[in-house]
């Protein structure tokens, strides 16, 4: 049986895959810390036997940042046909902004993804490798598709054209990072608060605010001449 390389669509995925990737995002969403999650709490939750998980990955690692992956792989996936109905450069940029508020209110995967980028954990590094090996080969769809955004805006003429586009593709994705990183930290702090827990990284400026200031940067940088 072959194992499982992370690079799959939703069509190339076993039916049991599918349903260990539901059972990780189910996890998440309800708290589970990726860190301490088991294998054995994945398969339960999925109703398949432990041993099956390790036909189709060789670690948890695996198992977990696959699912995540793949999460983030179809968030983009619905989000494509959304953008090219967008007129503007500007319309496709929040909308991007819009999506993420969107999995901001629905809970953990968000912010998992976004720890995953910096984390220096095994989870954390198989990540981004994977993450960079899909952009070398042109295959994470969330990277073409902030590319395929900055080229549509060069041949509209609505944004400058000196600039190499792997570096504007490059700039574009860290402002959306910083905005998602930004989103989730906020909202984790305004749950704290309302639970009266100590809160010790507040977020000084208005989620809307910052948003404003995310979009007036990108539209700056990118202006056409």
């Amino acid at each position: 049986m072959a194992k499982i390389t992370g690079r799959e669509s939703a069509g190339q995925l076993p039916p049991k895959v599918v349903r260990l990737y539901g059972a990780v995002i189910e996890l998440i969403e309800e708290g589970a810390d990726i860190g301490s999650m088991k294998v054995s709490q994945i398969t339960e939750r999925a109703g398949i036997g432990k041993g099956t998980a390790y036909d189709y990955f060789d670690t948890r690692e695996e198992i977990i940042v696959y699912a995540l992956m793949f999460f983030m792989e179809e968030a983009a996936r619905n989000l494509e046909q959304e953008i090219w109905e967008k007129e503007t450069f500007s319309r496709r940029i929040e909308l991007f902004m819009d999506s993420i508020d969107r999995q901001a209110e629905k809970g953990a995967c968000l912010l998992c993804l976004v720890n995953l980028v910096f984390e220096a954990s095994d989870l954390g590094q198989l990540f981004r490798k994977l993450l960079n090996e899909h952009r070398k080969e042109e295959a994470c769809l969330l990277s073409s598709l902030e590319r395929r955004i900055v080229e549509k805006g060069i041949a509209d003429g609505e944004i400058r054209k000196d600039l190499p586009v792997a570096y504007m593709a490059y700039i574009l994705m860290a402002k959306i990072v910083a905005y998602a990183l930004y989103t989730v930290h906020h909202q984790a702090v305004d749950k704290k608060s309302a639970q009266g827990e100590a809160i010790f990284l507040k977020t000084e400026i208005p989620c809307e605010e910052f948003r404003r200031y995310i979009l007036g940067g990108i539209l700056e940088e990118f202006q056409a001449e």
